[in-house]
């Protein structure tokens, strides 16, 4: 993993921490659910709220990577938000969550926002995974680091 992709100071002024790029858009009737995916400027969002099961995030997961493939919008560009989240997965766990991705991307780039020490040490042994599998990874500790990151040109354009 690149400098850059360890989280240098990178801003984007109309993404503010309180205001995300991807606020949850629920029907009023709807409770939140653990795991949220949508899309913005071709960028698939999951936000991890609290306790996430893993059968159920893993089937969250399928789903949203097949949207953003679906709308054809390459290079991927994946957000992870767990800013939210109260979980605590195993190193058997991400290693299947990157495995998930890889079955459904071949490429891209996956953006981790982890603002407590804890998520930070797990996102950075989901990157040593996602990376093997052939990803381009960044761990920020906001939004909108890792919006900036992600919008930034490939090296491949």
């Amino acid at each position: 993993m690149n400098d850059e992709a360890q989280g240098t100071a990178l801003t984007v002024p109309e993404a503010r921490t309180h205001d995300p790029l991807f606020p949850l858009k629920l029907p009023p009737h709807q409770r939140a659910m653990p795991l949220v995916f949508n899309t913005t400027q071709g960028i698939g969002c999951f936000r991890a709220i609290g306790e996430v099961e893993f059968a159920q995030g893993s089937q969250t997961l399928q789903n949203g990577l097949r949207t953003l493939v679906a709308s054809k919008q390459e290079p991927y560009r994946v957000l992870f938000d767990l800013t939210r989240s109260a979980e605590n997965r195993t190193g058997a766990e991400l290693q299947e969550v990157a495995h998930q991705v890889r079955r459904v991307l071949d490429h891209g780039r996956l953006a981790l926002v982890a603002d407590k020490t804890l998520f930070f040490g797990l996102s950075r042994l989901f990157s040593a995974y996602a990376e093997y599998a052939g990803f381009e990874v960044g761990i920020f500790g906001t939004e909108a680091e890792a919006v900036a990151w992600l919008l930034r040109p490939t090296e491949d354009a």
